[in-house]
């Protein structure tokens, strides 16, 4: 590392020493990520200066010090490699504008070299949450943005408690509307792909959620009605509740129903659409023990089946929310797959036998093959272009979705019974061993 330190930071002087001034052009330094573009001529970059522009020579120097720090791990793991270009430009353009460049360069590079994790923090939408805010797989606060927001982040680590009072000025320069739901992730990503990385742990939180959750009716969580109001990061995704107030106080709420014209044989219908704007009881949900020590087990992702319960829970929540029964079934039927398939592919009948195989008496497995030629032969219709009339029929939709609640739970359930974690086994060989006779849940 020391080596490559030092090549970079020779390359780095070297390029800043060719930059000069361009005040009249218009710099974009994502851009310099594209090869066309940082040799068009006119390529150029912000700095504290204004807009400077490198020389042939210095941009080849730019182009070999972004190659050799992209070979190394630590930067191909924590940095988006598009956004590194515009990064490293930004850094190229900072030097060249200062006395001390080899402490500067030195300094920054060491930096953008060190493990030193990312803060994250955003509002979100769509989630109702009222309580104190609570802490999920090591790094994940989600909670009422504000001082008990900070203070539990200030408990997350050395990188979370020097951000905390940053995150405190954050929050309190919000002009959304109070009370602000907000989510926090102490991440290794740097740079953009911390956020990627921070969004992503938002959504996976609530797709896991929404997966176990075994009361969905109970808590008022209703699928196949579209995705008007899924969560997500606030700005990205609209808050149906904030807006639908704002709409109704300034008399624009005919924008918050379809009311189209339909002539059909009995008549003239006038019927309305509208897609609810009940906020995903999260708090409520999670105050389940049972779910919220899953839904945590699950964010950590450190085995094999708690990585295909986090695959499963991506898929499912585009079953949930989806507009169509067929899009419903397809994607539930994606999540299947990746709870009990193999990465090797299997044929359909092994895929039926290892689902039944979780069933814990052997006397309903039979009962269990069938559900799975039912919801399998649907999914495969509809993949492969045709249709199926199971689709058609009342709740088929959501009772697949049940399916795949209830098989994830299984899977946990037999990573605990057959401790497959301790015992470092794979679920391909528990499954094996099944079909052999050789163990079962009475085992």
């Amino acid at each position: 590392m020391e080596k490559t330190l030092g090549e970079a930071i020779r390359l780095a002087l070297e390029a800043a020493e060719t930059a000069t001034p361009a005040p009249d052009s218009k710099t974009w330094d994502y851009g310099w990520c594209i090869e066309s573009y940082r040799r068009s001529g006119h390529a150029s970059i912000t700095s504290p200066n204004g807009p400077i522009m490198l020389s042939i020579e210095g941009i080849q120097a730019f182009e070999h010090l972004v190659t050799i720090l992209q070979k190394q791990p630590i930067i191909k793991d924590r940095w988006d490699s598009e956004d590194f270009w515009g990064v490293m430009a930004s850094l190229v353009a900072f030097i060249s504008t200062v006395e001390n460049r080899p402490e500067v360069a030195k300094r920054n590079l060491e930096m953008i070299l060190s493990r030193r994790p990312a803060v994250v923090a955003f509002p979100v939408a769509n989630i109702d949450w009222q309580g104190p805010p609570r802490r999920f797989g090591g790094g994940f606060l989600i909670g009422i943005l504000g001082g008990e927001f900070s203070e539990k982040l200030a408990t997350m680590g050395e990188a979370a408690r020097d951000s905390a009072g940053k995150v405190s000025e954050y929050v309190n320069e919000q002009s959304h509307r109070p009370p602000l739901v907000g989510f926090a992730a102490v991440v290794p990503a740097q740079g953009q792909q911390a956020f990627h990385h921070a969004k992503r742990a938002f959504e996976l939180l609530v797709d896991l959620a929404i997966l176990l959750d075994r009361k969905k009716i109970e808590n008022s969580l209703f699928s196949i009605r579209g995705g008007s109001n899924r969560p997500g990061v606030r700005g990205l995704a609209l808050d149906r509740t904030v807006i639908n107030a704002s709409m109704k106080a300034s008399g624009d709420s005919a924008d918050l129903a379809c009311r189209p014209f339909i002539q059909d044989a009995r008549g003239t219908l006038k019927s309305a659409y509208w897609h609810s704007a009940d906020r995903v009881p999260l708090e409520k949900m999670l105050s389940n023990n049972e779910l919220a020590g899953a839904v945590d087990k699950c964010l950590a992702g450190k085995s094999n089946i708690t990585r295909r319960v986090q695959v499963a829970a991506r898929w499912f929540s585009e079953s949930f929310w989806a507009e169509s029964e067929d899009d419903s079934v397809l994607a539930a039927g994606v999540a299947l797959d990746s709870l009990v398939g193999s990465r090797s592919g299997l044929p359909g009948r092994a895929m039926k036998e290892r689902y039944a195989f979780l069933e814990e008496e052997p006397g309903k497995r039979s009962d269990k093959a069938r559900e799975w030629d039912e919801i399998y032969s649907a999914r495969s219709a509809i993949a492969h272009g045709g249709e199926s009339q199971k689709v058609k029929e009342p709740g088929f939709a959501r009772r697949a979705q049940g399916i795949v609640t209830w098989t994830a739970w299984r899977l946990l359930e037999a990573e605990r019974h057959f401790l497959l974690e301790d015992k470092n086994k794979s679920l391909d060989s528990l499954f094996e061993e099944m079909r052999w006779g050789t163990c079962d849940w009475d085992s």
